[in-house]
């Protein structure tokens, strides 16, 4: 590959990344609100889990590094058949991206950033209760198992605001 047509080729992924970046933002976000918050889904991590953002991402780069590791072994076989390396590869650089922006959003706006996590954290100690108890039997469902004697031996709801209520049952 020449330097031209690797330019090529690099400004093609960035072109396709950012079209992916946009339409997965937008199932994170809000797709028909264009101001909105473009790291809900990382900010989340931070309220339920008190973990960083930034680590969140770390994670996600994580698993995809693995997956591109994975599937570059020599007889492998992918078994999600509508992601490609190339869009596993285009992702990871997404979260690159992504991971460079929040920590230039917190450093340079850490009011703005404290004030959206305190937002979501209103937003989700406002969930209507018959909501918030689907969400919380999905949760157990996902980290005790899906067969019912698990779900049942899971720690019972506890109760409280709900932000305190989901970190204590996870």
């Amino acid at each position: 590959m020449t330097r031209s047509e690797f330019l090529l080729f690099h400004r093609t992924a960035v072109e396709e990344g950012i079209a992916i970046c946009k339409a997965k933002n937008a199932d994170y976000a809000s797709a028909s609100v264009e101001s909105a918050d473009a790291f809900r889904n990382f900010r989340m991590v931070e309220v339920l889990f008190a973990i960083p953002a930034e680590q969140g991402v770390l994670s996600r780069m994580t698993d995809k590094c693995s997956r591109l590791n994975t599937l570059s072994l020599p007889g492998v076989q992918r078994q999600v058949a509508d992601e490609s390396l190339r869009q596993t590869a285009i992702d990871n650089a997404n979260y690159s991206i992504i991971f460079a922006a929040i920590v230039h959003e917190k450093h340079t706006n850490p009011s703005r950033w404290a004030l959206l996590n305190d937002a979501l954290r209103a937003d989700i100690n406002r969930m209507p209760l018959e909501l918030f108890n689907r969400t919380v039997s999905k949760l157990r469902e996902e980290l005790f198992g899906r067969k019912r004697d698990a779900v049942s031996a899971a720690p019972p709801i506890p109760p409280g605001p709900p932000i305190q209520i989901l970190r204590d049952v996870i």
